[in-house]
């Protein structure tokens, strides 16, 4: 009997069920630009880092196919001066499959997270969690991005965006940095939020000149357009949109539950007007507002028309001046502070600068909740309530405000690990021949048989790609 024992050892290239590649990158790229295509469907991205003009594009709409969704897991990713990580969409996507993106602990010094250049997949899911920018520098150009205008210093660039029955969820993010003048962390060029879709940025700390601004936002087909929970500082203003903001078509623009001051400006200023049309909502409630100048600020004033519109003020407290405009339609405003002082009626507020509003009211005790005509969003609440459920939802409406679309939960997110993780996995085959032979080694007529056995053992070691999973946590 002869035995034979062969061991292989290889690492894979791993391929899915439907022939697209699983891609894993982990360690130092320096200024490498690495483009993620056609061909892959999932990709981890472990303790990687890039610098100067390197980082990572996530070509989506090359990315997407009809048979297979796109899973992408960024965790543990440092961006250096200048290093940018692009998401970039599609002109159609119609009938392919969603992606679903978890990006956790980005440290980025001078670099930037960029989203745009078309449409993300049809139900797509981008949740974006515990991430800190530093912004020292102007080195982060965005060059995708700058047939949008200008594009720094920025560190997160919504650049030619349109999201459709979308989600993307900035959770937990720090932004700060020694660069004081001209800085705008948060920044919307050509950017248009609809269709079911929400754009949400909650729980975050801001300390530079701006917090968010941009161009002409549309917020339009029951898109959601959320900021919730933000403590920020700001040298300038701190929300800020340049020509007009146009909320339309059963579409919510919500800034609630944040503390902010702003150094000498307005706190949420709009250059042009706020058109609000067709079911929408504009909403501001909860807020403690901090300015020496205005904390709401629209300089071609604010219009409501339609049915079910509706620009409400409710539970802010300011400090400083608190409007500087006026309000046409249906303008609410209930419970809201100026200082310790409470404003109840339509002469107070005209004294306190929103000229105009429709109705107006001081606080409920009873219930602690604004009336559900001004706190709620209009076609989908049936009557109000008391404090935390304030608003009663027909069926299709969801959470505080019954609004058209359901907020995204944070999903259990990764954890970063030092090395690429491995799977070993052995098979041992037998194999066994019959050979006729006699002692004398010739063959014989009476087929004597001896039995030969090889035995062969393959041991495999593959690298692996964790998808992330998606059991939602609460937020």
């Amino acid at each position: 009997m002869f035995a034979y024992f062969i061991v292989l050892v290889a690492t894979l290239c791993a391929t899915s069920a439907f022939g697209q590649q699983i891609k894993y990158y982990s360690g130092n790229y320096g200024g490498t630009m690495i483009q993620v295509g056609a061909g892959v469907s999932i990709v981890k991205v472990n303790q990687a880092s890039f610098t100067g003009g390197g980082g990572i594009t996530f070509n989506l709409g090359s990315m997407m196919t009809a048979a297979q969704p796109i899973v992408i897991e960024v965790c543990g990713l440092t961006l250096s001066n200048g290093a940018i990580m692009y998401f970039l969409g599609a002109s159609s996507v119609a009938g392919n499959k969603p992606a679903y993106i978890t990006v956790t602990g980005v440290t980025s010094n001078s670099g930037g997270i960029g989203l745009g250049n078309g449409i993300f997949p049809w139900y797509t899911r981008m949740i974006v969690k515990s991430c800190t920018y530093s912004i020292d520098s102007s080195a982060a150009t965005f060059s995708l991005f700058t047939q949008y205008g200008a594009t720094t210093p920025t560190c997160l660039l919504m650049g030619g965006l349109t999201l459709q029955k979308t989600v993307v969820r900035f959770h937990d993010q720090n932004i700060s940095g020694s660069l004081r003048n001209g800085v705008y962390p948060t920044r919307f060029m050509n950017f248009i939020c609809s269709d079911y879709s929400v754009w949400m940025f909650d729980r975050a700390k801001i300390g530079v000149s701006f917090a968010f601004h941009g161009h002409d936002p549309l917020i339009t087909s029951n898109g959601v357009f959320l900021i919730s929970n933000i403590n920020a500082v700001c040298d300038r203003f701190c929300i800020s949109f340049e020509i007009q903001v146009t909320v339309s078509d059963g579409g919510s623009f919500i800034v609630e539950d944040s503390t902010a001051s702003a150094d000498g400006h307005d706190l949420l200023f709009i250059r042009g007007p706020l058109t609000v049309t067709n079911g929408a909502f504009f909403h501001a409630n909860g807020n403690y507002f901090i300015t020496p100048r205005y904390a709401f600020s629209v300089l071609s004033g604010a219009t409501t028309s339609g049915t079910n519109t509706l620009i409400s003020f409710a539970n802010n407290n300011l400090l400083g001046l608190p409007w500087s405009f006026g309000c046409s339609g249906n303008c609410r405003v209930q419970c809201n502070m100026l200082g310790q002082a409470q404003l109840s009626t339509v002469s107070q507020y005209q004294t306190a600068g929103l000229n105009s509003p429709s109705v107006a009211a001081s606080c409920d005790v009873r219930t602690n909740c604004p009336a559900y005509t001004t706190g709620c969003y209009q076609a989908l609440t049936a009557s109000g309530g008391t404090s935390p459920n304030c608003c009663v939802c027909k069926p299709g409406g969801y959470g505080r405000y019954c609004l058209p679309v359901e907020l995204p939960y944070i999903p259990e997110m990764c954890v970063a690990t030092a090395t690429v993780p491995m799977v070993t996995k052995t098979h041992i085959l037998t194999q066994t021949e019959s050979i006729s032979t006699s002692a004398s080694g010739r063959f014989n007529q009476n087929h004597d048989f001896v039995a030969r056995t090889k035995t062969l053992t393959l041991t495999l070691t593959v690298a692996v790609t964790l998808t992330p999973r998606m059991t939602p946590s609460p937020s």
